[in-house]
């Protein structure tokens, strides 16, 4: 009986001195499978993506024309050899530069342009008592304008491709000249923008 009671103490004995020994091990040790095999590594967390440095600024426009090349672009329309722009005021032509017109000194006529407008303004010359008195209109069309007033005659019009204006300019004493101002179609502008020519014996002014 004492032999049984004491193998069984030796029993129990052992078995508290395995569970010591199981449940003292290291807390942080890595159990192993079974197996033998590496025990699983712990996933590192991902770093988050980083995000792509934004662009500096967006391309930038192209300039702006400066306001002196619109300026000149509607420059180059006004006087390009088919422009229409509309009638000067009498003031425009007191500093516009003159053209020539054949005859126009002798007459004492001047002739001065503003974009494509040519004014031909004949005014007596002081040195006889001939006065200009009329002008009359033989050819040209609707855009050929004249005025006339006391001893002061006016003929307006636009010198284009395409002109082809004729007028009986006269004087007081009995002196009637033509003026021709021709531009045909196609051909370069003429340097000489008119003349003033005496009616040959026998033509009708």
């Amino acid at each position: 009986m004492n032999r049984h009671l004491c193998l069984l103490a030796i029993l129990s004995w052992s078995l508290t001195a395995c569970g010591k020994s199981t449940s003292g091990d290291d807390p942080g040790a890595v159990t192993r499978p079974a197996d033998g095999t590496a025990p699983p590594t712990a996933a590192t967390p991902a770093s988050p993506p980083t995000a792509a440095p934004a662009a500096d600024s967006a391309a930038p426009s192209p300039p702006s024309a400066p306001a002196s090349a619109a300026a000149s672009a509607s420059g180059s329309a006004a006087s390009s050899p088919d422009a229409r722009t509309p009638m000067p005021a009498a003031d425009e032509f007191k500093d516009a530069p003159e053209v020539t017109v054949t005859g126009s000194t002798a007459r004492h006529c001047e002739t001065r342009m503003v974009r494509e407008w040519l004014r031909v303004r004949c005014t007596p010359s002081g040195e006889s008592d001939s006065k200009p008195s009329d002008i009359i209109l033989r050819k040209g069309g609707a855009e050929v304008y004249r005025t006339v007033a006391p001893g002061v005659t006016n003929l307006l019009f636009r010198f284009v491709p395409g002109t082809d204006v004729e007028a009986a300019f006269t004087w007081s004493e009995d002196d009637t000249y033509k003026f021709i101002s021709q531009w045909p179609r196609g051909a370069p502008r003429p340097p000489v923008m008119g003349a003033f020519q005496p009616y040959a014996h026998g033509d009708n002014p």
